[in-house]
């Protein structure tokens, strides 16, 4: 079984707990500068704009109202994520590999949703409840 976690940011190495036999997890991270050999970084795009995007979201997490504001816009985590994967020839071919797509966090069920919906794979929110589909599949 083939398990690809999407986050955007570090997932720890035993993030599954024990691995069962055959079930191989790969992790696409999102602008996240440490990676292992089973890892794939897409990056979210570059020079100014990615300067200014930034800029303009870190001004946005100044209270609550702005933070409702970044979540509906284009300066989202979750959709730069997503803007970012489809970009990314590597991610899609771990994608369309995958038997089941695990979204880490926040930001990355947006894109995780939506491979789900484009490829029909699986998909589930949350570590823990990766886990419970994994042990689901393994024993049924």
């Amino acid at each position: 079984m083939n398990v690809v976690i999407l986050a955007t940011g570090p997932v720890p190495r035993d993030a599954l707990g024990e691995q069962a036999q055959g079930l191989r997890v790969r992790s696409i991270l999102f602008r996240s500068g440490r990676a292992s050999d089973d890892d794939h970084v897409v990056q979210g795009g570059s020079g100014v704009m990615l300067h200014l995007g930034d800029r303009i979201a870190g001004v946005l997490d100044g209270n609550s109202v702005l933070r409702m504001c970044r979540r509906i816009s284009p300066l989202d985590p979750g959709v730069r994520f997503w803007r970012a994967l489809r970009r990314d020839a590597v991610a899609a071919d771990m994608v369309e590999d995958a038997d089941l797509l695990i979204a880490a966090d926040r930001d990355a069920i947006f894109a995780c949703w939506n491979l789900a919906r484009q490829t029909g794979h699986p998909a589930v929110s949350g570590l823990a409840a990766g886990k419970r589909s994994i042990a689901g599949s393994v024993d049924g």
